[in-house]
């Protein structure tokens, strides 16, 4: 008979194997339970759009050893949280890492979804030209194995940031037909939307008012509410352009209460800052200033927030009277930021901003840079008209040949209004250079009738500045500065008295440590004295003093 005996050393190996396994079973068992109940705790605060909460529960659950499926799960939930809080850039690493570890693991990124985050990222950052690359990169990876909703999607997002370039013809070139996708999509809500933007920019009111009404409905269906602000924000710039003012009124409202309603941080200041524009457009600063007030109370450090918070901040100085107080605090970073981007609608208004305070400031030579530096960089008349007409008086013959000639492609478009206007406001500052003052007025008064004509308050009152002279006084004289912080002199230092008037004129800390050539530290310092002195606690509460 065999001996059937086991070394006791074999027995001992096999009993080991099997307690390992049953503790590696254990403890993912354990890991999928975890990973259930923070996965579950992140969608219920994202349903109750607690978005910063949301966050914190798909990060700790990416932070154990995940499945790769789950892992790619969780982090396309985690990048959407973190992209509807205060910082949205901050999103970009989260998508950064999903792609690497794919790549790590020698696996192809074709079928991961958070890639189509990319693009958005790289917009946030006013490095629009990176998100046009990305997506050709995209496109090529996929290749002819892409959905047909895939490839509608990547055409759709190619025209959109190409439209934010400028660059028309391009971006026409990428439309597909709304049929190509599912009607209740949001290939086709991006599709509608683009298609309404390509109409607008070739001066088609019609078809542009028509196609962004079909882009809000189709969002509305999806019930999505950053989607239907990126509608309505975009349907408030391009009525802008075609000069309805009203309907673009009502579009930053909209945009606003939905931001607001569905907690959507960064979209609340974004769109704020948006609208105080508008209203700046309109004459009525009183309110743009109060909603400056507000949008930076939040955190306006992503760049196209810093962009249009210093943007706004500039053409309230400069229309309130408090030039010379601006000149010094002028976020240069936020200018190299929008020239980064290469999108006209940033580095238009910025540039025309920046040069008006210093022209004031009797810092011609800077002005001129500037606006030799932004002439070059637009190709397109559309959100940077200002600065094209103020090429005129600070451009070379060159440069403002070159701006007028963008103006009168615009004007000969159907729905010109606007860009006529400017158009003859560029020639009244030729006149004025060219020293021919009376010539200068009689264009000026032509183009103020012009922008009264299309309720551009603020334009006809520049208009008016070179047809009558007396009425820049009068102007001076109407103007309120943003802070009145002279009454705060006997209970502020002076070195408090800058700190706060930079914080009113919507800084960050890092931006008046830079201002004043002080530390970040120091600035905080500064801070807690100010709120102490006062009796205050936060910024917000120094906003609402100064009304």
């Amino acid at each position: 008979m065999r001996d059937l005996r086991t070394c006791e050393a074999c027995n001992a190996s096999a009993k080991a194997r099997v307690y390992r396994a049953r503790n590696r079973n254990k403890e993912r068992r354990r890991i999928a339970r975890a990973l259930h109940s923070l996965e579950a705790a992140g969608d219920t605060a994202l349903s109750k759009y607690d978005h910063s909460e949301a966050a914190i529960h798909y990060q700790e659950a990416l932070s154990a050893e995940l499945p790769l499926i789950d892992d790619d799960r969780i982090s396309e939930k985690l990048v959407r949280a973190i992209f509807y809080t205060s910082r949205p850039d901050l999103a970009r690493g989260w998508i950064e890492r999903s792609i690497a570890r794919h790549s790590a693991l020698g696996l192809s990124t074709e079928g991961l979804a958070i890639q189509f985050m990319m693009p958005r990222q790289y917009w946030l950052e006013a490095k629009t030209p990176l998100s046009i690359a990305l997506i050709g990169q995209i496109r090529k990876h996929h290749g002819e194995r892409a959905t047909v909703e895939t490839q509608a999607q990547l055409e759709a997002l190619s025209a959109n940031y190409l439209t934010l370039l400028g660059r028309y013809d391009e971006a026409g070139a990428h439309a597909v037909p709304l049929t190509a996708v599912h009607a209740n999509s949001r290939a086709r809500v991006i599709l509608a939307n683009q298609r309404a933007m390509i109409d607008a920019a070739h001066g088609d009111a019609e078809g542009a008012l028509v196609g962004f009404d079909s882009a809000v409905e189709a969002a509305k269906a999806l019930e999505d509410g950053y989607l239907l602000t990126i509608v309505w924000d975009d349907y408030a710039n391009w009525s802008t352009v075609l000069g309805k003012l009203e309907t673009a009124r009502t579009c930053r409202e909209r945009a606003l209460f939905v931001a607001r309603e569905q907690h959507i941080a960064w979209r609340v200041p974004y769109l704020s800052l948006r609208y105080a524009s508008l209203l700046i457009v309109m004459g009525d600063y009183t309110v743009a200033k109060e909603l400056l007030a507000e949008a930076i109370t939040h955190s306006i450090e992503t760049p196209i927030l810093r962009i249009l918070a210093a943007t706004i901040s500039a053409q309230l100085a400069y229309a309130m009277g408090n030039a010379v107080l601006e000149s010094q605090r002028l976020d240069r970073d936020a200018l190299e930021a929008a020239f980064a981007s290469s999108e006209p609608g940033w580095i238009g208004p910025i540039a025309a901003a920046y040069a008006r305070i210093l022209e004031q400031n009797n810092a011609v030579d800077e002005a001129r840079s500037i606006v030799s530096r932004a002439v070059s960089a637009i190709n397109s008349a559309d959100h940077a008209e200002e600065l094209l007409a103020l090429t005129a008086r600070y451009g070379t013959r060159a440069e403002a040949k070159r701006a007028q000639d963008i103006l009168r492609r615009r004007v000969h478009l159907p729905n010109g209004h606007v860009a006529a206007a400017f158009s003859r406001l560029w020639d009244a500052y030729d006149a004025l250079r060219h020293r021919s003052a009376t010539s200068a007025r009689t264009i000026g008064t032509e183009a103020a009738r012009h922008f009264r004509a299309i309720g551009w308050m603020h334009q006809e009152r520049e208009a008016y500045k070179l047809a009558e002279p007396s009425r820049r006084v009068d102007a001076e004289r109407a103007r309120a500065p943003i802070a009145a912080l002279g009454d705060f002199r006997p209970a502020l230092s002076a070195r408090e008295l800058q700190v706060a008037e930079l914080v009113l004129r919507g800084q960050t800390n890092r931006a008046i440590a830079k201002a004043l050539s002080i530390s970040e530290h120091t600035v905080e310092s500064h801070m807690t004295s100010i709120f102490n002195r006062l009796g205050l606690r936060s910024r917000w509460q120094l906003q609402d003093l100064m009304k």
